[in-house]
């Protein structure tokens, strides 16, 4: 069965942002539920945007429904799909990738920095050490994975890539 999100998975949001109609803040590492209440999960996935209720905060507040592209969150199950990548981890290149500025040949190890899921093709976008993004295919990637890091993301900046001192890579 190919990669999908189906209703009711719990997900980890994988980036801050703020709606620009309600100026409400979301914060990255917030969990919630794929709750699909005003369409089917087809038409989610059809239009690759999700609602998803938030679980509130530990003081109780409720942090409400969202609807975001899948670039937004992932699976926050402990148990992972066969060859799902998530968010910081480290993997290599299994063909050569042009970038916008220059190519990058098999072998070169990336970040991972999300995931997203349109018209039924896995697609990440990934960090190359110290250089570009990419948006790769998952058929693009190496099926195991060579460390982790953690990714911070900033408003209209860059993702910052801190390497796991644990990490073999």
């Amino acid at each position: 069965m190919p990669f999908q999100y189906g209703e009711g998975e719990d997900v980890r949001l994988v980036v801050s942002f703020t709606n620009p109609e309600t100026g409400r803040h979301y914060e990255a590492g917030w969990l919630g539920r794929i709750l699909p209440l005003f369409s089917s999960i087809g038409e989610c996935r059809a239009r690759n945007s999700y609602e998803i209720s938030l679980t509130d905060s530990p003081d109780g507040k409720d942090r409400g429904m969202i609807n975001v592209p899948s670039v937004y969150f992932e699976r926050a199950s402990p148990e992972r799909y066969e060859r799902e990548l998530r968010q910081g981890d480290r993997i290599r290149l299994r063909q050569a990738v042009q970038g916008d500025r220059e190519s990058y040949e098999a072998g070169t190890l990336v970040t991972v920095l999300n995931t997203r899921v349109e018209d039924g093709i896995v697609r990440h976008d990934v960090a190359v050490d110290f250089s570009e993004n990419l948006t790769v295919t998952r058929e693009s990637l190496d099926d195991d994975r060579s460390g982790w890091a953690t990714v911070e993301w900033s408003a209209g900046a860059d993702p910052v890539i801190g390497f796991a001192a644990d990490s073999p890579v």
